[in-house]
């Protein structure tokens, strides 16, 4: 039986958090560049700072509430959702690298295409996009947002309009990039994958699948990099 998301917050509280987190990767991003003067990690390392904060934010209004955070085990195996999220990326890629193809967009993934790359640009890439952006992104979107909309709507409405908002706020956190995709690429990419998130958020107690789906999807792309630039 699929397992009915609790909201753990009201939809205006949910949306704040989804504004919060918008702002302090843009703030980030932004007072990262200005002090390093366009190093190409400094992106990144604002993304990580902006995320790490609306993470702390979120821990301490929990515990503030007496609640836990939508993380608890139950549902898909960690190993499948991670098999789950790799195999995803692989199909797009594999689309993407079809005959027409633009090539799928990884936008994050920019500093690590500029040369001469600089060595903290790897692992402030391997900290954001295995760890904080899949905990920050399935905390606020598939832990607040998906279960505070199916409250007020229904389960697939819910889960369409949660992956329309993730895809949109990818096209507006991450589009200018160096090296990355037109937007329209870029939003139709993160669309199929938040589709896919969302229905692993569905059918689990909480957002523990869909994060460990997202760092299956990002380390396939992280490895896929990796393994172009040896």
């Amino acid at each position: 039986m699929t397992a009915r998301p609790v909201a753990p917050w009201s939809l205006p509280r949910a949306l704040l958090a989804t504004l919060s987190l918008l702002a302090a990767l843009a703030l980030g991003a932004l007072l990262a560049l200005l002090l390093t003067d366009g190093a190409p990690p400094a992106a990144l390392a604002g993304w990580s700072a902006g995320a790490a904060l609306v993470l702390l934010a979120l821990r301490a209004r929990f515990r503030r509430s007496a609640a836990a955070l939508p993380l608890q085990p139950g549902g898909t195996p960690v190993a499948l959702a991670l098999l789950t999220g790799v195999a995803a990326a692989l199909f797009l890629d594999t689309l993407a690298l079809a005959p027409g193809g633009s090539g799928l967009p990884t936008p994050e993934l920019a500093a690590l295409v500029i040369r001469p790359a600089t060595p903290v640009a790897w692992p402030l890439a391997a900290l954001y996009l295995l760890l904080l952006q899949p905990l920050a992104e399935g905390l606020v979107f598939r832990g607040l947002l998906q279960p505070a909309l199916q409250a007020r709507a229904s389960r697939r409405a819910a889960l369409l309009l949660t992956a329309l908002a993730w895809a949109l706020f990818h096209l507006l956190a991450y589009t200018g990039a160096p090296g990355s995709a037109d937007p329209a690429t870029l939003y139709l990419s993160r669309l199929a994958l938040g589709l896919l998130l969302g229905i692993l958020r569905a059918r689990n107690v909480s957002a523990r699948a869909s994060i460990v789906a997202h760092t299956g999807i990002n380390l396939f792309f992280l490895l896929r990099l990796l393994s172009q630039s040896l």
